[in-house]
């Protein structure tokens, strides 16, 4: 239902006019000295407390009773107070909240007062919306239960039947004081402001034994500033569902006079409605005929004059419905009307006023009137407004992004976040939108729907390609690694798990006390699950492990036992037959080919036999550990050839690999698979011989913990000593050193206090803020964010997600707008 506008917007302190009244020319004086008042009654306050602090308990007890008796003797005096005195009190306690209102309406009007500005942090709100909430708080303070239960008391209502009235009013007052809040929609808080005002000038007329329903005496406490034009055409718009013309109707426009000169003939109340539904205006589009006929009959004296007092017959639709209209006003019709005005940036109130105005209409009464419409239907149908918005911004966004597709322009902007070009749409489109709303602040809006249109493309732009990632995972070099790390068994910080921006922002948060410390411990565990992996993987091979937990020169030691074991397992209890006629061929053809070679062909014959013969038993056999003895000899001869400066040393040392062969074949024939876990011992202790190395590079760091480099350069030095090609991906440990060379830190992390300090409150918000992330469960959810194995489809989704943010972002614009703008 359409409603009266509020009669006191109208008054103000300008001199008396018709339907004004005269303020009080006092009235601004009392209010100053009332506010010095409080600020000096806040001030002892303080000074009381601080006294408190530091008084005894029986101080304490003696001040109370003091205090006590100071009430008392307050309340005796002002029981004592003469009318006059009484009465100026209560002039004084009404100008200061009838100001604090008028204050609070002001602050409302100068815009970034209330709504979405409001809700920010106090540091960041403009000086209006701090202005509004001292307001706000002065009315709240004021209009306490037990400042509305002294207005009832002072009451001379009694005698004058009007104790049921002030009841009502009185719970009137209270409900739109607990509506002041200043996060709700500027308008409606505006209404409420409005509510308090009126209610609270009701009672204040009913404190005084007077009837607000009385025209003399609701014009005298401003109640009314004159008649209200009802039905003239002045009367705001609203939406008529039936889909009929919506609009004051002329066809009524003398019913106001009507209505009013009924009521002041004592008409009942009843021949007023039947007159009112002869016209085409329902009950439910009447508000306060019965309270003002009642008042007619309680006051004969006021009959025979038009009725002047606070009644509302809304006189707005006409009965004239349409099925288009019809549409218009339903869901469906404020979807596409929502999306007529993202379309244009907000701006459709101002497209239709134009086209209006084109065919000789008037543009500003054109604008107003559609704009009121869209206002209503989007209260009406909300949901189906705000999408239709969404998609008629997102429309509007796309276009400036396709035809520079079609120069060639963009590509590459359209999968980052904080693109500029991308940025730079989002505030145009924003302010537009925001300038075109706000019909009384053009700059404000514009300013407002900038910010608000930037961070909702942003944040829909960052929000789809985070669900992208989420789909696909981390990608790169680095996350390979990461991922091959996370195979094996080593925990990642988040930081190591997704690279990138976050790898570098770790890195920041490293160097501050609190949260760099829990860094540097869960680096330290990655590092250590690093150690364990390479004493893993060397000992699985043969079947073999060392018990969880050991580390460093402990951790060698456990080594070294379950190498020997690999050994027993591979040649314990087994002989072989060294007269087996193929290996005695086999031996024979290196011998020859060894004595052949010029110069050191001496050499390289005695280096076999030395290698071989002290292995052979008398009868002809060769144990298992002698036949480990004897391939030990050879290789330590042959690299020893391999090695050396003289020209045919390469061919000396292939004819100890011929022998070496020899033997191997040997065993294969009489026992096969025993080669296989011969050779699989022999990778464990080359392997176990590396990471002794590097634990002893790394004996300064207290538990023996090797660093990715250390492993990696203890690898090459080994292969180098065994005659193996340390450059190549041969040396042992090749791909864990390298991946941890690539994810995990350069050095033991210490595990004392990180870092500098920046102030307790900072450090405090800085650990809130990033412990959730670096927890144990933290950890582990950014671990299976990033490193996952996704099914190759669920990859290619992600994919196209993270390069095509545009879109997301273009409805982020309009949400946000929609949503911020409110």
């Amino acid at each position: 239902m359409a409603q009266q506008s509020n009669p006191f917007d109208q008054f103000d302190e300008t001199p008396a006019s018709a339907g004004q009244i005269i303020r009080d020319p006092f009235a601004q004086r009392r209010e100053d000295r009332a506010d010095r008042n409080d600020a000096r009654a806040e001030r002892r306050e303080d000074r009381q407390d601080q006294r408190e602090a530091i008084m005894t308990p029986a101080q304490l007890e003696a001040l109370r009773l003091d205090n006590e008796k100071k009430r008392r003797d307050l309340a005796a005096q002002q029981a004592t107070a003469t009318p006059e005195q009484q009465k100026a009190q209560s002039t004084l306690a009404n100008d200061e909240i009838i100001a604090a209102i008028q204050r609070a309406k002001a602050d409302l009007q100068n815009g970034g007062a209330a709504g979405y500005w409001a809700r920010l942090p106090e540091m960041f709100q403009p000086q209006s919306a701090i202005n509004l909430s001292g307001s706000l708080n002065t009315i709240a303070s004021r209009l306490t239960l037990d400042k509305l239960a002294q207005l009832k008391q002072a009451s001379p209502t009694g005698a004058s039947g009007l104790g049921s009235l002030t009841e009502k009013e009185g719970a009137l007052l209270r409900d739109s004081v607990a509506a002041l809040g200043q996060t709700q929609d500027p308008a409606r808080l505006m209404e409420s402001l409005n509510n308090v005002e009126k209610h609270y000038r009701n009672v204040m007329a009913l404190s005084n034994g007077e009837d607000y329903r009385d025209p003399k005496v609701a014009e005298r406490y401003g109640i009314v500033a004159g008649p209200p034009k009802i039905g003239t055409g002045n009367s705001s718009m609203e939406v008529d569902p039936s889909g009929g013309n919506v609009g004051p109707n002329p066809a009524l426009k003398g019913v106001n006079d009507e209505v009013r000169a009924l009521i002041g003939m004592g008409r009942p109340v009843e021949e007023i409605r039947n007159y009112l539904r002869s016209k085409g205006v329902d009950d439910s589009q009447t508000q306060g005929l019965d309270a003002a006929t009642q008042f007619i009959r309680e006051n004969p004296s006021e009959r025979g004059k038009p009725y002047r007092g606070d009644v509302s017959v809304d006189l707005m639709r006409t009965a004239n419905p349409n099925a288009f209209g019809a549409l218009s006003a339903s869901p469906v019709g404020s979807y596409f009307g929502g999306a007529f005005n993202g379309a244009t940036a907000g701006l459709s109130d101002e497209v239709v006023g134009g086209m209006s105005a084109l065919t000789g209409g008037d543009y500003t009464q054109s604008r107003d009137a559609f704009n009121a419409r869209k206002n209503l239907l989007n209260e009406a149908n909300p949901t189906a407004g705000m999408l239709g918005n969404i998609t008629g911004g997102a429309m509007a966004l796309a276009a400036p992004g396709a035809a520079l597709s079609r120069l060639g322009i963009g590509g590459a902007a359209e999968a980052s976040t904080f693109a500029p070009r991308l940025l730079a749409e989002d505030a145009l489109y924003g302010g537009l939108y925001g300038a075109g709303e706000n019909n009384d602040n053009r700059l404000w809006g514009g300013f407002t729907g900038a910010l608000e249109g930037a961070a909702g493309g942003a944040a829909g732009r960052g929000a789809f390609r985070g669900l992208g990632m989420a789909f696909r995972g981390a990608r790169g070099a680095t996350s390979d690694a990461a991922r091959y790390l996370r195979e094996q068994g080593v925990p990642l910080t988040p930081g190591q798990a997704a690279g990138g921006r976050l790898k570098t922002r770790e890195d920041r948060l490293s160097g501050f006390q609190g949260i760099g410390d829990r860094i540097g411990e869960l680096r330290r565990q990655g590092l250590e699950g690093f150690n364990a992996a390479g004493f893993r993987q060397n000992l699985e091979p043969i079947g073999e492990q060392i018990p969880p937990g050991l580390l460093g020169e402990e951790a060698v030691e456990a080594t070294r036992g379950a190498v020997g074991r690999g050994y027993d397992a591979a040649l314990g209890g087994r002989t072989f037959d060294a007269n087996d006629p193929q290996f005695v061929t086999d031996l024979g053809r290196s011998l020859s080919d060894a004595r052949g070679l010029p110069a050191i062909g001496d050499q390289a014959e005695y280096s076999i036999q030395r290698s071989i013969e002290p292995f052979i038993s008398p009868n002809g056999t060769m144990s298992g550990r002698g036949m480990q003895q004897a391939s030990q000899e050879l290789t330590r001869r042959g690299t020893r050839f391999g090695n050396s400066q003289d020209a045919v040393g390469p061919d000396a040392a292939n004819t100890l690999s011929d022998a070496l062969a020899a033997i191997e074949g040997l065993v294969e024939r009489q026992s096969p698979g025993t080669i296989d876990a011969f050779r699989a011992a022999n990778g464990a202790y080359r392997g176990g011989r590396v990471l002794e190395d590097a634990v002893g590079a790394a004996r300064n760091t207290g538990l023996g913990l090797f660093t990715p480099a250390q492993l990696t350069n203890a690898a090459y030095a080994n292969a180098r000593r065994f005659g193996g090609r340390q450059s190549t991906t041969d040396r042992p440990f090749f791909e864990l050193s390298r991946a941890g060379q690539q994810v995990l830190p350069s050095t033991i992390p210490d595990s004392g206090t990180a870092g500098r300090a920046s102030g307790p409150v900072r450090d405090a918000v800085r650990n809130i803020i990033n412990a959730p992330l670096y927890s144990d469960t933290g950890r582990q959810a950014a671990e299976t964010f990033f490193l996952a194995p996704r099914p190759a489809a669920v990859e290619r989704v992600g994919d196209i997600m993270v390069n095509r943010a545009r879109i997301p972002g273009m409805f982020g614009n309009a949400l946000a707008l929609q949503y911020y703008g409110q």
